[in-house]
């Protein structure tokens, strides 16, 4: 006969094992979650933003959300083929007065770099990386996107756009934009800052008071664009000075100015200068990046030279309708303008209605 005590002991084992086995669920039912937890998601998502609109906000925000993102790298191209009317630096301050509150770092990147600046993301952040990427441009990747270290492709598909090419498969996944970019141009928002038109409504508030305040995309009067482009050249060769102190082997070449765009802001010239070095390797037969290295240098040396003489014009409208012109030096500072034209070593026509640029209505 078995007795009451084995009985009870027999019981109190059960239900040890009992609540063993019901721990053991519990914690195999929380291992993906926990994994997830330590597995954070990133996303990586590339663009001129020549201005940004509020379409561009819309995508990244709705990138963030619908993936379920931990964050997105956005990388601000500062390279390429366009000549982009403002300055890395400028779009990087108009892309977040536009996205305040999401999770978002804004990185500036030479097209070239991309690649080498993801890997860096991914070595630097543990987690998972999805790529956001037009149709256009996955389907014309330079490698096969199976290939890719990265876990997902996030794919834009534009509006009238087919989406029987792309693969069918667990890491391509289709992003429609229809909704976001309906009746949004890049090209009819540029128009309409050109004209001083500020009543726009793709564009953020604080985007548009900061293209107002900076006078970005704003179109230069006759004077105006005489002067942008004197200053320009003088720019120019202070800059061709420094980089050739830094390479004195350039000295033996004849290094042409890049084109001058009356449309362009003053603080946006050195990107350009920093993009023209670097397309002079093969003339002078230099490596690139030791061009834009000693680009980056020269530009810095410049900063220190001629402080209170002016780098560029900033020409903008303010809030009574006037228009109003400022000389701005290379670190930011404004100057008098009057001082500015003389300076600038500008012909007697040119800087004589100097006056006549402190307050006149466009």
């Amino acid at each position: 006969m078995i007795s009451s005590h084995h009985t009870r002991k027999s019981k109190v084992h059960l239900r040890n094992y009992a609540q063993i086995i019901l721990s053991l669920f519990v914690l195999c039912s929380l291992v993906p979650a926990l994994a997830l937890g330590e597995s954070p998601i990133y996303g990586v998502y590339s663009g001129s933003f020549d201005p940004p609109t509020l379409a561009h906000r819309a995508i990244i925000q709705s990138s963030i959300e619908e993936q379920k993102l931990d964050k997105l790298f956005v990388l601000v191209n500062t390279s390429g083929s366009k000549d982009f009317r403002t300055s890395v630096g400028d779009r990087i301050e108009m892309l977040k007065s536009a996205t305040g509150g999401l999770s978002v770092e804004f990185i500036p990147v030479w097209q070239h770099e991309k690649d080498e600046l993801t890997d860096r993301l991914r070595e630097t952040h543990q987690g998972s990386f999805y790529q956001f990427i037009g149709e256009d441009s996955f389907n014309n990747l330079p490698i096969k996107w199976s290939d890719s270290p990265m876990d997902k492709w996030i794919v834009f598909a534009r509006p009238g756009q087919s989406k029987g090419s792309l693969p069918q498969s667990e890491r391509v996944v289709v992003m429609d934009l229809n909704r976001h970019l309906e009746g949004v141009s890049s090209t009819l928002v540029r128009k309409k800052l050109n004209e001083g038109d500020y009543d726009i409504s793709e564009l953020h508030p604080k985007t548009i008071a900061l293209i107002r305040k900076n006078g970005w995309y704003l179109e230069p009067d006759a004077t105006e664009i005489e002067v942008q482009k004197r200053l320009f050249e003088k720019a120019f060769s202070e800059f061709r000075h420094q980089l050739q102190a830094e390479l004195p082997q350039l000295k033996n070449f004849a290094l042409l100015p890049p084109e001058f765009n009356p449309t362009q802001a003053g603080s946006a010239w050195v990107d350009k200068f920093s993009r023209w070095a670097f397309d002079q390797a093969e003339v002078v037969g230099l490596p690139a990046e030791t061009l834009r290295e000693a680009a980056s240098r020269a530009i810095a040396n410049g900063h220190d030279i001629d402080s209170q003489v002016p780098h560029h014009l900033r020409v903008a409208i303010d809030q009574d309708g006037l228009r109003r012109r400022t000389g701005i030096t290379a670190d930011g500072k404004e100057v008098p303008l009057m001082e500015s034209i003389n300076h600038s070593n500008l012909p007697p026509a040119i800087w004589s209605c100097a006056p006549k640029f402190r307050n006149i209505r466009p």
